[in-house]
């Protein structure tokens, strides 16, 4: 930029400085989504923060804040005529967006009252333009796009399919929470991590043919106990053959349950200790997972790709469903476990769900890495060594029935 223009530009923002109705400093603009990337340096022209009451040159003047809003918020919610317990007035809506402190909110109010007087009223009442029966629309909609594509990849497109994996990104990344603070570990949270410490305990079964292989398994637990190797490895729930993972539960009853064995069935159960902390994406915590707010860029009433956040409390529920698996029974969710296992990276070592064998039971699927020096897999487990394995016989088995409408 030559001289001439650096001129013009400083004229014109000491000009914005001095109409200027106020200023917030860089300190209390630092959570705000999108306005806190806005600050800026005016250099010699020091102001007092409407915040903090506090001198700096680094902020942003107030009217920084009104392009965006202006144009923005009739996204999120609406004018409305009457006060009703469901509305709320238009300080609350700046303060959502942007820091609910008294004297910033009612400045950039009046900011947006005089820019936009139609829609923006000192007095006005307004309500979000997504309401909860619009959710359950959201929610039901994302639902069909879930079985369009679980169907698509199944019988029509599999390998090379983008949207399903686009899909199943978003998923994943509406998971995490917007979490405004300045360090680097709190921005990567995800609502649906969960952390296994080293040291944890994990319990895996097979059933015993006979005694032979009872001999067999004692003899060398480690191998007849851990995942099979790459070519024998079977279609399973969020594996497809040929691709080996570690499918273990929280404990022996569980290992037990998911094995779906017979009266008299003896079954061998192998303990193994975690050798590091795990990160699982834990299905089980989507049933409560808050969803995340529409920030102030994203438009509610958009497309799937925003609806579909709305779909995160129902997914445990497909993923976990009992069903009598065919050759393609399970492809979507493996898709969806190998988009888990190489997001950011490999962030995940692995998946948690609940049982459909055992109530209260918990399923724990481990990724595993290949180890090139071992040349095999590893997955971050040992055999623990003190109880090596052990034998239970299975003297009864109880189930429950519902009656069901018979039309």
């Amino acid at each position: 930029m030559n001289l001439h223009l650096k001129e013009i530009f400083k004229e014109f923002e000491k000009e914005e400085i001095d109409k200027s109705i106020g200023f917030i400093c860089k300190k209390c603009n630092s959570t705000a989504f999108y306005f806190k990337t806005r600050n800026k340096d005016y250099k010699d022209a020091e102001q007092n923060c409407v915040i903090c009451s506090k001198k700096s040159t680094k902020g942003l003047i107030l009217e920084g804040f009104i392009y965006t809003l202006n144009r923005k918020i009739p996204n999120h919610y609406k004018l409305v005529d009457k006060n009703t317990s469901n509305s709320i007035p238009l300080e609350d809506v700046v303060s959502r967006f942007t820091y609910n402190n008294k004297g910033f909110k009612t400045k950039i109010s009046n900011l947006l009252c005089n820019e936009t007087p139609e829609f923006f009223k000192a007095e006005g009442r307004y309500k979000e333009t997504v309401d909860d029966k619009t959710i359950e629309k959201y929610k039901e909609e994302s639902k069909t796009e879930w079985h369009e594509i679980s169907n698509d990849v199944k019988h029509n497109r599999r390998f090379t399919n983008k949207k399903a994996i686009q899909f199943y990104e978003g998923l994943i990344n509406d998971c995490f929470l917007m979490i405004d603070k300045n360090d680097e570990k709190d921005k990567n949270f995800n609502s649906a991590l969960t952390k296994i410490d080293k040291g944890v305990s994990f319990f895996r079964g097979r059933i015993v043919k006979d005694d032979t292989q009872k001999d067999i398994f004692r003899k060398n637990p480690k191998k007849e106990l851990g995942a099979p190797p790459e070519l024998l490895s079977a279609s399973n729930r969020m594996s497809p053959s040929g691709i080996s993972f570690l499918y273990t539960a929280g404990d022996y009853e569980t290992a037990i349950a998911e094995l779906r064995p017979y009266v008299g069935d003896t079954i061998a159960i192998g303990e193994f200790v975690s050798t590091k902390q795990l990160n699982f994406f834990d299905f089980t915590l989507l049933e409560t997972i808050e969803i995340r707010k529409f920030n102030i860029l994203e438009n509610p009433q958009g497309g799937n790709d925003i609806r579909r956040r709305f779909l995160l409390n129902e997914l445990h529920k497909f993923v976990s469903k009992p069903v009598r698996p065919t050759d393609v029974t399970y492809i979507d969710l493996q898709i969806l476990s190998e988009t888990i296992r190489n997001y950011k990276e490999g962030m995940f070592d692995g998946i948690i769900f609940k049982s459909s064998q055992r109530k209260g039971g918990l399923n724990y699927v481990i990724f595993g890495d290949y180890d090139e020096k071992e040349n095999a897999k590893d997955y971050y487990v040992s055999l623990d060594s003190d109880s090596n394995v052990n034998f239970y016989k299975i003297r009864e088995i109880s189930t429950k029935t519902e009656k069901i409408n018979n039309k």
